[in-house]
């Protein structure tokens, strides 16, 4: 029997070489897929660093989960393909005995491992633009944490002045109620009674002026105004003019 009339037989349940040839193709186009999406989610992963160059720690935080998750998955389709190679390996040995080398241009297992590899190289790219948005992270989080600490050094300065302002308040409620405490004696001339008067009227204003330099200048003795206003008031109407009622 000459060789050119020898068949070959394929054994119960093993691929014949047209279904190799398929699942081989099927393959490739799947690889292709993926690498076009790899490629595609590269340029997306730069866009989105230049972006969120000025994004809140949480929204690069929630971004690079998504990225990584991403990432991962088209790792595990990596995985995924090069353990299917090994089936098809066989496969495709067999289709080449049984047809030729020449009609499997494109589909040899060398090819496929080339693509496979160019494809690990593709998603290890990934890896700057994550360590980059990972970075710009922790930037963020680090000016965060420091205006929170300038936050906290304001507490107690504001405490400080918010007791001053406490104070102040209680000496204008002294000092009006000894105001009213003089007008009901009944025994001032009219033109001292004229002189309270302009007093009071003019207080609100000189508390105000009080509060005003204690804000600017972040330290004031309200004590020691009260008392010289306190004694102006009493220096305007002099003990031995003021007639105990019998």
């Amino acid at each position: 029997m000459s060789k050119d009339k020898v068949k070959l037989v394929t054994p119960l349940g093993a691929e014949t070489p047209l279904t190799a040839v398929k699942k081989a193709k099927t393959y490739l186009e799947a690889l292709e897929a993926v690498q076009a999406e790899l490629a595609s989610l590269k340029g997306s992963v730069e866009a989105l660093a230049k972006t969120l160059s000025g994004a809140a720690p949480e929204t690069l935080e929630g971004v690079k989960q998504d990225l990584r998750g991403l990432v991962e998955g088209l790792k595990g389709e990596v995985v995924k393909l090069r353990e299917e190679l090994k089936t098809v390996k066989p496969g495709l040995r067999t289709t080449a005995e049984a047809k030729g080398l020449s009609e499997l241009t494109g589909l040899t297992a060398l090819s496929l491992e080339q693509r496979l590899t160019n494809l690990e190289r593709t998603v290890s790219g990934l890896t700057a633009p994550l360590n980059e948005l990972k970075a710009k992270a922790l930037s963020a989080e680090q000016k965060l944490t420091s205006l929170e600490q300038a936050l906290s050094g304001l507490v107690k300065p504001l405490d400080a002045l918010t007791l001053k302002v406490l104070e102040l308040d209680q000496r204008l409620r002294s000092s009006e109620q000894a105001l009213n405490a003089l007008l009901k004696l009944g025994s001032l001339t009219p033109e001292e009674v004229d002189k309270l008067v302009e007093a009071a009227r003019r207080l609100p204003e000189a508390v105000e002026l009080a509060e005003q330099k204690m804000r600017e200048l972040g330290r004031l003795d309200v004590l020691r105004r009260m008392e010289r206003i306190e004694r102006r008031l009493k220096s305007m109407v002099k003990p031995e003019e003021v007639i105990t009622p019998t």
